[in-house]
């Protein structure tokens, strides 16, 4: 295994969303009346979370991953 510095992960990081985005990102989609609609949703990455979580955490995730198009993100809460 290669060490990288943190910077390049960064980087990487970076680099890797732009081009899932640019490939993946759907902003209209149909109805089911044939109506196009804005959606602005990216499908091609998920949010990873734990599961003991607090209200807290759980509440400012979405509002973080939101604006990145990312949609589903799941909260133990609802067990």
């Amino acid at each position: 295994m290669e060490e990288k510095p943190l910077d390049w992960m960064y980087d990487q990081l970076a680099k890797r969303y732009y081009e899932a985005r640019e490939k993946y990102f759907i902003e209209k989609e149909k109805d089911k009346d044939g109506k196009h609609l804005t959606v602005n949703r990216l499908e091609a990455i998920a949010s990873l979370g734990r599961r003991a979580r607090t209200t807290r955490n759980a509440t400012s995730c979405p509002s973080s991953t939101g604006p990145f198009g990312i949609v589903y993100h799941e909260h133990q809460a609802r067990v």
